[in-house]
């Protein structure tokens, strides 16, 4: 037996059931309507079900499937993913059960799928994944290896639908924006629509490492996490183009059994004695001159009864961090010039921005 799944059944009824029933109904087999399943002529059953909340998945407990197919992964949230692997099995021992999903880059999973699949790892080679072992309430489960491969596909690849909708891909691009339209032509997953910048572009914004000139202002900021992961990140100004670059970070995460990410669950004096260590190995090799101040989230100050914060705590006895304005917009506008291209010019626009005096 196998699944395939969408987030919602109007969108299998649309896509999915559509073109199995054009292409095999009467055919390889029948589509029962009152069960969405396609049954084979050789017995094998294709189940179509939907996922839109977190209930559905209680729904299918006990179900078997030698195959799970997602189609939009990124419509779908990690843990919805990873907990239909419970379902991939069979009675029989010589069958290889799998799971596959096809996308597009974009929605809510865009940033997980990107991370488990893609980011750092080379197209069309299997990665080999160790899980390791956990003894849970006494019971030990095995650890195990498993395999995952990201196959890149473009627009251009199909050439049969582009000869029978030769308008489809000027169509799309008018319909859109440019970024969108970026992302699923060009099968582009750093960049999609809805993210926070949409003017990061890894070709402009990811350069090799240089030495930090010892006279340049160095700042280091700070986005608390405990339950999710902290991230702390060191910037330097270069004082004449003004031009801002990250030249160190600490991400405090860990991964879990099935890939996800997580906090490391650090308390504040650990996360601080973490970025005093950073610092004092980094001075003592020359890497970049020592920050001159400290930003963080000015949440990390607040307290529902007035006791200390996180950001206190971090601080202890000095001033490793102050309070960022509290501005949203402001900083979101910061950081959207200091990425900004301008289209007139193609000069960055970061020369009118400044990280501030101390």
């Amino acid at each position: 037996n196998t699944v395939i799944l969408r987030r919602t059944y109007d969108e299998l009824i649309q896509t999915v059931i559509a073109e199995f029933k054009r292409h095999f109904d009467g055919r390889l087999g029948t589509y029962k309507l009152s069960d969405y399943v396609f049954e084979w002529y050789n017995g094998a059953r294709t189940w179509f079900r939907h996922m839109e909340t977190r209930d559905d998945i209680q729904k299918r407990q006990g179900a078997n499937y030698t195959l799970i197919a997602f189609d939009e992964l990124t419509r779908f949230e990690e843990d919805m993913y990873t907990t239909l692997f419970a379902w991939a099995r069979s009675g029989y021992g010589d069958i290889h059960c799998q799971v596959l999903g096809g996308t597009n880059p974009g929605g809510i999973g865009h940033r997980w799928v990107h991370e488990r699949f893609i980011k750092g790892k080379k197209p069309q080679e299997i990665q080999n994944v160790e899980i390791p072992a956990l003894n849970i309430g006494g019971v030990r489960v095995p650890g195990r290896t498993v395999t995952r491969m990201f196959i890149p596909a473009f627009a251009t690849d199909n050439a049969v639908g582009q000869a029978r909708n030769p308008d489809y891909l000027p169509k799309l691009a008018a319909a859109m924006s440019p970024a969108h339209f970026k992302a699923l032509a060009e099968g582009d997953w750093d960049f999609f629509e809805g993210m926070a910048f949409p003017e990061w572009d890894k070709q402009i914004h990811v350069i090799k490492q240089f030495p930090i000139p010892q006279e340049w202002k160095v700042i280091r900021a700070m986005d608390w996490g405990y339950k999710q992961p902290y991230y702390v990140c060191w910037l330097a100004q270069d004082p004449e183009s003004k031009a801002v670059y990250l030249i160190d970070e600490i991400y405090g995460m860990i991964r879990g059994p099935n890939g996800g990410i997580k906090g490391v669950e650090h308390s504040p004096e650990e996360v601080r004695q973490e970025i005093r260590s950073h610092e004092k190995a980094n001075a003592g090799q020359g890497i970049y001159p020592p920050p001159r101040y400290g930003v963080a989230d000015p949440s990390m100050w607040r307290t529902s009864g007035g006791e200390a914060g996180v950001g206190d705590l971090i601080n202890k006895n000095e001033v490793l961090f102050e309070a960022a304005n509290r501005d949203r917009n402001l900083r979101a506008q910061v950081y959207h010039a200091l990425m900004r291209v301008n289209p007139e010019t193609g000069k960055k626009d970061w020369q009118k921005e400044d990280l501030g005096e101390e």
